[in-house]
């Protein structure tokens, strides 16, 4: 039976925290898609929750005070103005107005004993001036009002007292700092009152009244619901405890069986604890106990070591911090310094590269162009290069050689001759050592290149030192090398 109880229990317990789960989870998704939704509808709902329960807090205790003077008043026999006036001028003089009901009452009883011609009473007030006449026809808080002026007049503290009490009992010596105060002191506090706003009017007071009559409606409104409620269910409740009185012996009888299942379990528990754990325990108690100096020792030592490295680490930790700290110091102020000559520095080598590039390739390309052009020329068949043979004045003169022609290179060729000049004849020039092929080697390491200037004037010279290799190579002196 306790088995599976426990069991029950367990899977009970699974399921509810798994519910728990889903609902938790459930709750999370939920709060989080409305959260942004409902923030401001959040925040306006706590707001006017909050105003309409300070509202609700200062009706009621507004409606509390009123009711009070309603109540209070009616029991005093004054106006409630007149209340409001007494009650502050008690609580001015210590006392308070919630006490003056004795009083009230043995001063009525007393004028009533004045109009029968008591001699207590006709002794009081014919020491203070006052007769029957003088009293009748007035309220209750005329008459407390009078004989308390009237006690104010009495110069003999001693006489005053015994008057007070004769006429107010026990709440004339209360009254005491009051009667003590002065004949003028009544109007001068009652307009005091007034002034401070302390005096409500009767249609104030009434309203006071209506709503807690209306509160009071309300709550015995909502208790009757309940009551209702409460009858409705309680036979239901009755029926459940006639079927526990009813099946009280098998219950009974479980939970016997319940409880003798636990004490047979705790019994079980405790033996297996006093047999097997409590020696192991005792034995390692007294092992502890008799190698306390050496494990006090070894804890000490552990300790210790451990407050040495922590205390070495955070040196180093220190003083790589003020290193970091001082190469930062200086490394910061310099910084933006650096990081502009790195900048110029590197701009000016892209610029310089990007230069040098340019101008390889300018004279790479002005080079090409000339060897292109010197190939194309050498290459070129004479019948092509043939433009007639006319020695007619009028033909075109295909060239002028002030610096001579090393080989004429079609038949045909007008040439323009200068006085100095010799023309050689084909097997003449041949056997100066005409059609003679030189590897040429083109040496630029001399050369100086800042600017396109520079290299126009490279190009130009390459192209006179080539015409004049083309006229040296048929005269055999040309150099392998320029």
């Amino acid at each position: 039976m306790f088995g599976t109880v426990l069991c029950d229990t367990a899977k009970a317990e699974a399921s509810l925290s798994k519910t728990e789960k889903h609902a938790d989870s459930l709750g999370t998704k939920l709060g989080n898609g409305i959260k942004t939704a409902g923030k401001w509808g959040l925040a306006i709902g706590a707001g006017a929750t909050a105003a309409g329960a300070a509202l609700l807090g200062v009706a009621n205790k507004a409606a509390e005070t009123t009711d009070h003077i309603d109540k209070m008043s009616q029991k005093l026999g004054m106006s409630r103005e007149g209340f409001q006036e007494w009650d502050f001028i008690l609580s001015q003089n210590g006392a308070s107005i919630d006490g003056m009901q004795a009083g009230m009452k043995t001063l009525t009883n007393q004028v009533d004993e004045l109009s029968k011609g008591g001699k207590v009473a006709t002794d009081a007030f014919g020491q203070l001036g006052l007769s029957y006449e003088d009293m009748a026809g007035l309220s209750q808080e005329q008459i407390f009002e009078k004989t308390i002026v009237a006690l104010q007049g009495v110069e003999d503290t001693t006489k005053r007292a015994a008057i007070a009490n004769d006429l107010l009992g026990k709440s004339g010596s209360e009254l005491a700092p009051l009667l003590n105060a002065g004949a003028d002191s009544v109007e001068a506090m009652k307009k005091q009152a007034k002034d401070l706003g302390l005096v409500m009017s009767d249609d104030a007071v009434n309203a006071g009244v209506k709503f807690t009559d209306t509160m009071d409606q309300l709550k015995r409104s909502f208790g009757a619901v309940f009551t209702q409620v409460g009858t409705a269910v309680m036979p239901m409740f009755t029926d459940f405890a006639n079927w526990i009185i009813k099946n009280m012996p098998a219950i009974q009888s479980v939970f016997k069986n319940v409880f003798t299942t636990i004490s047979t379990v705790a019994s079980t528990a405790y033996e297996w604890f006093n047999t097997y754990l409590l020696p192991i325990l005792v034995t390692l108690y007294g092992w502890i106990e008799e190698n306390m100096p050496a494990i006090k020792k070894v804890v000490e030592f552990v300790f210790e070591a451990i407050g040495k490295y922590v205390k070495t680490v955070w040196s180093i930790y220190v003083e790589l911090f003020s290193i970091l700290q001082a190469l930062w110091d200086f490394i910061s102020p310099t910084f933006p310094l650096i990081q502009e000559v790195v900048e110029v520095t590197f701009g000016a080598i892209v610029k310089s590269v990007e230069f040098v590039v340019d101008v390889f390739d300018r004279v790479t390309g002005a080079i090409k162009t000339a060897i292109d052009w010197l190939g194309s020329w050498n290459d070129t068949d004479a019948e092509e290069k043939n433009v007639g043979t006319s020695s007619s004045s009028s033909k075109k003169v295909n060239g002028s050689h002030a610096n001579g022609l090393a080989y004429v290179p079609f038949d045909g060729y007008i040439a323009e001759l200068h006085e100095g000049e010799r023309v050689l004849t084909k097997e003449q020039n041949q056997g100066a050592g005409g059609n003679i092929t030189n590897n040429i080697e083109i040496n630029l390491k001399d050369a100086t290149i800042r600017n396109n200037e520079d290299v126009s004037r490279l190009a130009k010279t390459l192209s006179r030192e080539l015409h004049k290799l083309q006229f040296n190579a048929q005269r055999g002196t040309m150099p392998s090398t320029i």
